[in-house]
């Protein structure tokens, strides 16, 4: 009982203004150092969500790598259909994973702001607005088809570098539509057309700032597939599920704030503009 009032003591006296983060990259450390076991247990409930994509697509991708590997001629009838089966299925299994993340950002939303938060509050998250969630979410997963046909059926030797810009920008685009989605969920009541319209908006003037983001999260956690090994293809999915998916919300939530403090925010709703941040004077 001694200690933990001595915990509580000097977690009281931590919390000056002082000692309160002053910017959105103290607040993502401040959130690694302080609550990385809740950022653990939050990542490793959103992989319940996204287990079965992750699985899917292992097993997929492990087809197509068996096809292609060493294959003098590809069989593209083959290939192609394994794309477009892997791509419609993908498209169920994003509203899914959509469901999940939209309980992860609920609940790091929050612990971002400072608020009180528990690891049980993600399950709020998840029962608010489920059915818009897996639709607006499942909207990237017809994009994603689309762009992985074209990556696989139209050579590079046959794309001209503007052409190849334009799909790697689309791929951002998409990543930036789903933090758009996500964080618009988690902060404000709003319908299914204007979180859809207003997505796409924020995701082109946030594209710059969620470019960092990918190669700040996504890229890193990437590198272990481009190694053709199951084994490494394992361990990636498993430090992705542990940790990956918490520290990808985390950032995506904090460069969301970013874009929506500058376009909303302060125009609608200054109260909540660097919740949680003490700017110095």
């Amino acid at each position: 009982m001694g200690k933990l009032l001595y915990k509580l003591k000097k977690q009281q006296s931590e919390c000056t203004e002082q000692n309160l983060p002053h910017n959105r990259w103290q607040v993502f450390c401040d959130v690694l150092k302080r609550r990385w076991r809740f950022l653990l247990a939050t990542s490793l409930l959103t992989s319940i969500f996204c287990l079965p994509y992750f699985a899917w697509n292992w097993i997929v991708n492990q087809a197509i790598r068996q096809l292609t590997l060493n294959a003098e001629v590809v069989d593209f009838v083959k290939l192609l259909a394994y794309v477009n089966t892997k791509g419609v299925v993908n498209i169920a299994l994003f509203a899914l994973c959509g469901v999940g993340i939209s309980g992860g950002v609920y609940v790091v939303q929050r612990l971002v702001w400072g608020e009180v938060v528990f690891v049980g509050d993600f399950w709020q998250g998840v029962k608010d607005n489920p059915w818009k969630n897996a639709v607006i979410f499942a909207l990237p997963g017809v994009a994603v088809w689309c762009v992985e046909f074209v990556f696989v059926y139209v050579p590079s030797v046959e794309m001209s570098a503007f052409q190849r810009m334009l799909m790697y920008g689309f791929s951002v685009l998409l990543v930036a539509y789903v933090a758009a989605v996500a964080v618009q969920n988690a902060v404000y009541n709003v319908g299914f057309f204007a979180c859809f319209k207003n997505s796409f908006v924020l995701a082109l003037k946030g594209l710059l700032p969620i470019t960092g983001f990918l190669v700040v999260v996504i890229i890193p956690q990437t590198v272990p597939f481009f190694f053709y090994n199951t084994v490494v293809d394992v361990v990636g999915y498993v430090v992705v599920a542990l940790f990956g998916v918490g520290y990808a919300t985390l950032v995506l939530t904090l460069v969301a704030d970013y874009v929506l403090d500058k376009e909303i925010n302060s125009v609608n709703y200054p109260q909540i503009v660097d919740k949680g941040i003490v700017r110095n004077k």
